[in-house]
């Protein structure tokens, strides 16, 4: 099953317990309409005994409002407790403590109905999502972009995307890497995904070998590790550095209060001030 055919029986799903919510709040309206009717209810006051007799209207909640007692005959407390309320509520009802609700076991149903349909929207959502370019699926170049014929990215162009971001004339644009090394900027509406799980090792071991051929070898002892960075100190030094794992991911696997061994950018050694192997100045 293709990632379009799967959503669209996901999109049909949604639309449908959409569907049912809507059919139960019409049919229960309409009984309860009929309802009143059948059993005289009065359409003055809609069974609530009372009607309004000024607003300022300066109130969304008309908690303003002054009110009378409807002044039809033929409404009695007896009629109105046969009648009850009319199922209209307006934004007096509840001020005046006149709300109508549907039955106990009406409500139990449309609540079961409700989840449904946000059971099925949140799966739609989620299969949207998987199916969205993002960092560290595979997308493939599926439209050429505008531009000088130079510079688009050839159609049926695979690779795995980095990074997304979005440039300075607000166009949403991602960082795509072949597995042969080769780097592209395309434009996100040009992209559609090929596997949103795929395997990443051909890109790991890049990434590895142009740290170890473009990085500084450090000798760090690792003081704590969260999802995101991790808490050095250089062998034989005092002050402690934060380290982002996205330049330094060997440290994530590293194990707390031994020494290791990484690759360090060299933006990111300067920044420290860390020397380089075997120089008594810093990078």
């Amino acid at each position: 099953m293709t990632a379009a055919t799967r959503i669209d029986e996901l999109t049909a799903t949604r639309d449908t317990a959409a569907e049912r919510v809507r059919d139960h709040n019409e049919r229960v309206r309409r009984e309860a309409e009929e309802r009143f009717a059948a059993l005289g209810g009065c359409g003055t006051c809609r069974g609530r005994g009372w009607v309004v007799t000024w607003d300022t209207l300066d109130c969304m909640q008309g908690s303003y409002a002054e009110y009378d007692s409807c002044g039809e005959e033929a409404c009695t407390p007896a009629t109105r407790e046969a009648s009850g309320y009319h199922p209209t509520n307006l934004k007096y009802d509840r001020n005046r403590s006149s709300v109508w609700y549907p039955p106990a076991h009406e409500e139990a149903h449309r609540e079961q109905l409700v989840r449904a349909s946000e059971r099925a929207n949140a799966e739609l959502y989620d299969e949207v999502e998987r199916w969205t370019p993002a960092a560290g699926k595979l997308v493939e170049v599926v439209k050429a972009g505008g531009g000088k014929k130079a510079f688009r990215v050839p159609v049926g162009t695979i690779g795995l995307v980095k990074r997304v971001f979005t440039n300075d004339w607000g166009t949403a644009k991602a960082v795509v890497v072949t597995e042969e090394g080769a780097k592209h900027f395309p434009a996100f509406k040009l992209l559609a995904v090929v596997d949103p799980e795929p395997d990443t090792s051909p890109w790991d071991q890049q990434e590895a070998a142009a740290r170890k051929r473009d990085g500084v070898p450090m000798i760090v002892m690792v003081k704590r590790v969260t999802p995101k960075a991790a808490l050095v100190t250089l062998v034989g030094a005092q002050e402690e550095h934060w380290v982002p794992l996205s330049q330094v991911p060997e440290l994530g696997k590293a194990q707390v209060g031994k020494a290791t061994s990484a690759y360090f950018p060299v933006w990111l050694a300067r920044e420290k001030g860390f020397p380089i192997p075997g120089s008594s100045t810093p990078v």
